[in-house]
Parts: C-alpha cells; structure tokens; sequence
C-alpha cells in the first residue's frame, strides 16, 4: 500500500466516525462572522476566536475549498474568503492585485454562483454583493490588525451562516459535478476518474511562507510526454482530498498523531481491526520524539503482501469486531501515555499492546517546491519494538545519564554547536528515526557530528559515549564492545582512551587547574596518538612524583592512578605501541574508553552506582 493509499483508507475511518470533513470541504481556521441583513448592509463584526494567553486562536470550520488561491487572484472562494478578497480590505500588500481588484473577482463569482437563488441567507448575501463598498469599513468595527484573516457570512434574518444554508450547499455540490474534465486512471483507486491538476497543501508544515504540497510538477523539467501538473501522476479529485484530508488530521497537534524530530514531522497511524493500536509511535516518541524523523519508501508496497490491513483472519467474528476502530479507541491511551514520555514521566505500557498491530509512520519535511518524505515507515508493532529495544542495548552505557531513557530529540543537541536546536544538522533527526524503527545502520553524520563536537568542546558524557558505542555496535561489528569499563579489554583505541583519562586524573589530583591536559591534547591524542602521547607520558611522570609526596589523599590518587596505568600498559604487554592515527571508528572507542575510566576513577567503591556528577568531566 502506497502512502496516499494508507492516508485515504484512514480517511474512510475518519468519515465513519464523523471526524472527517466531507468532499469539497476544508478545515479551515475562522476569524470572523460579517452580519448581513435583508437590504445587503452589515452590522459589527462578531469575534468567532478563542483567547489563548495573549494570542487569538481562529476556530476551524468546514468552509467549501478545494485548494489554495493561485497567484493570478482570479479563484475567490464561495460563501467565505479572507478580508481582502470578501471584503476589499486589507493591511499588507497583497501580489495577487489591489482590494479593490480582488473584491471584484469575489463579487463576479459569487453573484454568478447564486444568481437565481432564493434562500434568505442567499437573498441578504446577493443583497451586500451589491451593496458593499470598502468604504463602509467603520461599519464593520474591524481594525487593521484584524483584517487579512478569514470570514464567513451570516444573516441577521435567519441566525444561519450563508454557507450552511441547504441551496447554499446545492450550489457548491453542483459547481464541483460542472467541473469534470476528461476522465483518466487514478493511480490510487485505480478507477477512471477525474484527475486534480494541483493536489492539497499542509499549513502545518509550512516554512519560510510556503506551503507546499506532497505531489508537484512546478517546473517544466518535471513533466512529460506533454502532460501538465497533476497530469504526471494522475490522481483522482477524490482521493486527492482524500489524502489531503487525512494528513491534515494527523498533523492536527490535537489529534495526538504528531510530533517534531529536528526539522522534520512525523505521522503515524495504526490500523482498525488489530486487538491494540496507536501506541507504538508512542514508544517511538519515548526515545527521541519530543516534539519536533530520511530518503522515502523504507517499507511500502512489500509490507502489505498480506492485503491492506483490514481482512479478519478468521471467520468468527461478530458484526460489532468488524465495526471496531482500535485506533480511535486507544486514541486517549496514547495522548496521555504521550504527554508522559515527553515530560519524562512514566514509560508507555507495552503489555497493552497486540504485537501484530500494524502501524504507519511518515516523517516529512518542508522543502522548496514540495513536501520531502524522509521516510515512510509500515510494520507491526512487535517488529518496531523489538528495534526499539535493540536501539536502548545500543546505546545504553555505564555509568548511565541522569536520565538513562534519554529521547533520540535529546541526542540530537549533542550534535549542536551551543546545543542549540538550530544548530542540529539538517535531517538527521529523520535519519536516526529511520535508523532506530527500522533496525538499519545509523546515519554517519551523527557519528561525525558527535566526534565533532567533542573534539571542539572537550566535553565527552554519557549521551555522547552511548552514541559512540551505538555505532560501534551496529556500524562496526562491535557486538561485544562493553557497555562498562572492561580492564580485560585487548582493544588498543580503547585502553588508550583510558590511559588519557587516567594522565588526566592524576594531573586533577596535583591541583585545580583552568586548562587541563583534555582541554589541551584530548582531540590530537584521539587522531595522533603518536605525537601526543610521549608528551603526555612525560607529564604523568612528573605527576605521580609530585602525588607521591603529598598528603594522605594525594598519595592515595596517586596510587590509585598508579595501578590503574601499570593495568593499562599489561594489556600491552608492557610496550605502547601508538599508532601515527586513528579511524573515526577508533575514535569513537577512544572516547568511550576515556569515559568509562575516568567514571570509575571518581567512583567511590566498587558497589558505588553512583558516578562523578561533575560537569567539567560529564555534562549531564
């Protein structure tokens, strides 16, 4: 099953649950309703929004809209339209054409679409077509932060919205049936249909002032054969709006369906008739998914080989199973559950989930010209848990963070310079959804990103070292790399990174200092160890003989560091043989090596779970 498959099919369960809204209709927020009386004048503007702190939230209505306006300013819309065009009214500078010129066109379209019309609501509309000049502005009491937003019309005589009124209603249904165009073969039904020319936009994933759609031919390299726009990819106006429809519900934030992973927006949705639904994109929000996931197609048409998702697999069930719709049904479970894991409360409880509930992810990014599908994501529950689980071994590490069940949104900041979420690299946050869901190797640029950044701020703590050692794991063949500090260890890059913690260790225990041999040497000594280390060398010795004439404490780190040196260079037997440069992969084991001694140096007994909770060595 395609995407624009599975996104009508949720459609079709969002109409019978009476969620959806119906052909030829669009969610659309509202600001304002324009009282309009039986001679065509208008009354004071009534404020249809909501107050949300100090910001005016429009509230959504179904308004007859099949797509946006066009640049030439020549579609208004029926019934409703922003100010510019309903009322000739505007605040900023409008490159479709003047108020006056924009009016004009709503006046013509809608005194031709209701010419005849005999509905009051009609009569009052018709009446301030004719009336209605920008002039009379005063009358309406609108100021001008308060212009450029939509409206709708009501008639003072009936109470009713002009566009709820039933010949209101007749005339947009008929307007729809007069625009066939020739029939082709819709690539989502596969039924002959008329094909949309431009397919829906998403606000929610707008950026920079463009919305963009999924599907678009907006240059002419992009066409073929002759064909124009929707042409191309030929999709019915029905399961255009399907589609658009339900992918606009999902990324409702209210719907409990969406979340931000860096700059990209993620979907999910789980199939009707399976004993449990919806919570695995919860899970999946438990680790990385905070609120803001890589190239499309990870899982789509081979997923379903066993059919869409909605055949019983026996033959016993009732009429009442066959009606369920498990994903409504858990949709509170997974909204709370969801709430919980982004405050770092409690983990989701998977024990409620049937493990062969099949879910749909897609994670989306705004791009010029187009919706980017950096992944589309089919598979069941069980599958994506057992990734998710094998993602947790990956990276888990000892000691752990502060907040072992770190989110994937929080590794990412360890990428950033200044740790600020601007600073993340463009789609990895994409990249490791894809990685983590589907159990493929992590992306590269992380694992470059984090060195990266240690090299630069000499930083290394429990996040960074767990995503080293993830990647040694699963990148590298490195299944046996220890998640604590191995003495054991015959692995050389390791043993060196310990070796530079404990140098560090003893020059700490000398004396406090501004810059120390990490904040001077730990990037050379990860990448050249052969022209760093000899110096460091002589800086231990120097070191110890001033730690072994001191007090108690000192002549115990001394003995400590001491021991844990003489530990090192046996796993050498004896001899450093230093390498003129290390892989990034080394790197990486380096790293992990310097962060588990220098834990266990500062730990204060063996059976001590607790580690050195100081910043300077483990920004947690």
């Amino acid at each position: 099953m395609t995407i624009l498959q599975a996104l009508a099919a949720f459609y079709d369960r969002l109409d019978k649950r009476g969620e959806a809204p119906q052909p030829g209709y669009s969610i659309v927020g509202v600001s304002f309703a324009i009282p309009i009386n039986r001679d065509g004048t208008v009354e004071r503007a009534i404020e249809l929004r909501s107050v949300s702190g100090t910001k005016r939230i429009p509230v959504d209505r179904q308004l007859p809209k099949l797509r946006d306006h066009n640049n030439s300013g020549k579609d208004p819309f029926l019934f409703w339209d922003n100010t510019g065009y309903a009322l000739g009214l505007t605040q900023k500078e409008m490159k479709r054409g003047t108020p006056e010129e924009l009016f004009e066109h709503f006046r013509a379209a809608n005194l031709a679409a209701i010419e005849g019309a005999t509905a009051p609501e009609l009569v009052a509309f018709r009446a301030f077509l004719g009336n209605w000049a920008p002039s009379q502005r005063e009358a309406l009491g609108l100021n001008d932060d308060e212009l450029d937003l939509n409206v709708v019309f009501r008639a003072t005589e009936t109470g009713i919205l002009v566009h709820h009124c039933p010949e209101a209603r007749e005339i947009w249904r008929r307007t729809q049936a007069n625009r066939s165009d020739t029939e082709q073969l819709c690539l989502v039904t596969g039924a002959k249909r008329t094909i949309a020319r431009l397919h829906p936009k998403f606000p929610a994933l707008e950026a920079g002032g463009s919305k963009g759609p999924i599907v678009s031919f907006d240059k002419q390299a992009f066409t073929s054969y002759g064909k124009e726009q929707g042409d191309n990819a030929p999709v019915s106006e029905e399961a255009a709006f399907k589609y658009g429809a339900a992918l606009n519900w999902l990324l409702d934030r209210d719907n409990g369906r969406t979340f931000r992973l860096g700059e990209t927006t993620v979907v999910f949705w789980a199939d009707d008739k399976s004993d449990a639904a919806a919570i695995a994109a919860e899970e999946a929000l438990r680790f990385e998914m905070t609120d803001d996931a890589a190239p499309a197609g990870i899982v789509d048409a081979a997923s379903n080989s066993d059919g869409d998702g909605d055949s019983d697999e026996s033959g016993d069930k009732s009429e009442d199973d066959d009606d369920r719709d498990v994903d409504a049904e858990n949709a509170a479970i997974l909204e709370a559950q969801a709430s919980d894991v982004r405050l770092l409360r409690r983990a989701p409880d998977p024990s409620k989930l049937d493990p062969d509930t099949r879910l749909h992810v897609l994670g989306l990014s705004p791009n010029a010209g187009r919706i980017a599908v950096r992944f589309w994501l089919v598979d069941t529950w069980g599958h994506l848990s057992t990734n998710i689980d094998r993602f947790k071994q990956d990276i888990r590490i000892d000691p752990p963070d502060k907040n072992p069940d770190k989110k994937a949104y929080a590794l990412l900041f360890e990428t950033a310079v200044q740790r600020e979420a601007k600073n993340i690299p463009r789609r990895l946050g994409g990249e490791l959804a894809r990685a983590i869901l589907s159990g493929t190797p992590y992306p590269q640029t992380l694992f470059a990103a984090v060195v990266g950044r240690i090299r630069a701020d000499k930083r290394i703590n429990a996040a960074r070292a767990g995503i080293c050692k993830a990647f040694i794991v699963r990148n590298f063949g490195g299944e046996d790399f220890p998640v604590a500090l191995d003495t054991e260890s015959s692995d050389g890059a390791y043993n060196l990174g310990r070796l530079f913690a404990v140098y560090e260790y003893a020059e700490r225990s000398v004396a406090d200092r501004n810059a120390t041999i990490r904040d001077k040497f730990i990037g050379a000594a990860s990448a050249t160890p052969r022209r760093v280390f000899p110096i460091l060398m002589r800086g231990y010795e120097h070191n110890a003989s001033a730690l072994g004439k001191g007090d108690g404490n000192r002549r115990g780190a001394g003995v400590k560091a001491a021991k844990a040196v003489s530990q090192i260079l046996g796993r050498f037997g004896g001899e450093m043989p230093f390498p003129t440069a290390l892989r990034l992969e080394d790197q990486g084991r380096f790293f992990v090596g310097y962060y588990h001694q220098m834990q266990a140096l500062y730990t204060k007994s063996e059976d001590a779970t607790t580690d050195r909770n100081d910043t300077e060595d483990t920004e947690q």
